[in-house]
Parts: structure tokens; sequence; C-alpha cells
């Protein structure tokens, strides 16, 4: 192309080029448990009250939704702590994971949920048993494990959200977009959650102007919150 209106509309036409375009221009560095004190909070503050209330109201459904997935790593962190969290619990609840990117390439190889042995260091060892081979160097997680996380591409901007969700998890996303357009993914994102449900962004992040109406803190320095009523 000689110019940007010419590839603006080879864009316009093509679909595979649109995809390739979306893939060159998205961030997709992630890791197990990346940030440990935010899975900290996760796992000690914030599951035990989900489950607590979910028991009281007699609800078995538990609904997370990780906007902005990349290659995986998050939702299957997420699936880990959850799925150890209910295995101890009389109560019998049903957790599902949903897991949700723009980048195409990103989601098939999440899917396909197979990560290279090395990566084996980033998640505690009493997880690891969860953790089975793959074979020729790499791992992937049991059944169990990956039948808890859904993927599904979804524009935050474009596309309705997840609905009737227990906590969001959408971290180093919103710093690609201005402050009009985090407002209007906050205001998405409160929609979406129950009652008392749990938003969790980048340690880089914060919710600012009309947003802070919309959510109170839980953890300022792990940067999690709970929608307001």
């Amino acid at each position: 192309m000689d110019s940007y209106r010419e590839y603006r509309q080879l864009l316009d036409g093509n679909a595979e080029e649109y995809t390739r375009l979306i893939s060159a221009l998205t961030v997709n560095v992630t890791e197990f448990f990346r940030d440990k004190p935010v899975w900290e909070s996760f796992t000690k503050r914030v599951v035990p009250d989900l489950l607590n209330r979910k028991a009281a109201r007699n609800q078995h459904l538990v609904r997370i939704w990780c906007a902005g997935c990349s290659g995986g790593e998050e939702p299957y962190t997420v699936a880990l702590i959850t799925h150890e969290a209910t295995s101890r619990s009389d109560f019998p609840f049903s957790v599902s994971v949903y897991a949700s990117d723009i980048d195409t390439d990103c989601l098939e190889r999440a899917r396909a949920a197979v990560y290279p042995n090395k990566e084996l260091s980033s998640i505690p060892a009493h997880y690891r048993s969860e953790c089975v081979s793959a074979g020729e160097g790499k791992f992937t997680f049991t059944k169990e494990i990956r039948s808890q996380v859904r993927f599904r591409r979804l524009d935050l901007f474009a596309d309705k959200p997840i609905a009737a969700v227990d906590a969001i998890f959408c971290r180093n996303v919103l710093i690609y977009f201005d402050r009009a357009q985090q407002e209007r993914i906050f205001d998405s994102f409160h929609s979406a959650l129950n009652r008392g449900g749990y938003l969790i962004i980048g340690m880089s992040e914060k919710i600012g102007g009309a947003s802070v109406r919309q959510f109170e803190t839980v953890s300022g320095r792990e940067k999690i919150y709970r929608r307001r009523d």
C-alpha cells in the first residue's frame, strides 16, 4: 500500500488482513500468577467472600470473566484457584471462567492450553498436580481445569459484555484507552457484575472520573474493587 487510505480500503474488504492488523497491534505479555500479591488477595479475600455469599443464598453458579485473556495464563490461574477452593467446600459449586480477547491468534493458543515446561516455575507447587505432560517439553492442564474455562472473541466496545458475572479481571488493558473510553468500559463492567461483584484491574491502572461512584475500593494496592449497588 502507498497510503493509509489504500490500506483502509483493503481492511474494509479483507477480514484476514484486519485480523493480522489486530494481532500486530495488541501486546500479549502475561504469565501464570502474574503479580503474586494480586493473586494472594484474590485467593484469601475475594474467593472466600464470593463462595460464602453464594452458599448463604443457596446459589451454586460462580461466573468469572477474564477480559483481555491473551494466551490463557490468567483464566487458567483463576481456574486453579477456584477449583482448589470449591474442592474444599461441602457446598456443590459450579465454576465457569469466561475468557475473552480481540486477538484470534491468542485465543487459538489459549484454547490449546499447551505451554512450555519452563512456565511451570510460575505456578505454585501445590497447584502443579493439575498440570500434566503434553510431550516435547510442554504441559497442559487436567480435563477438569480446562473444562472450567470458555474462550470467545469479544470487542469491549462493539460487543455486549458477558453478563451476570461475580468477578471481572481486566488487567493491563485499560492503559491503551483514553479516559472517556475507560469510563465506557467501567460502565459496561458495572452492568455486567452481579451485586457485590469484584473488579480487578492492572497494577498501573486506576478507576477515576465518574466511574469512582460505581465501585468501592477493596484493596488500593492490588487494584481490587467491588461494585457499588
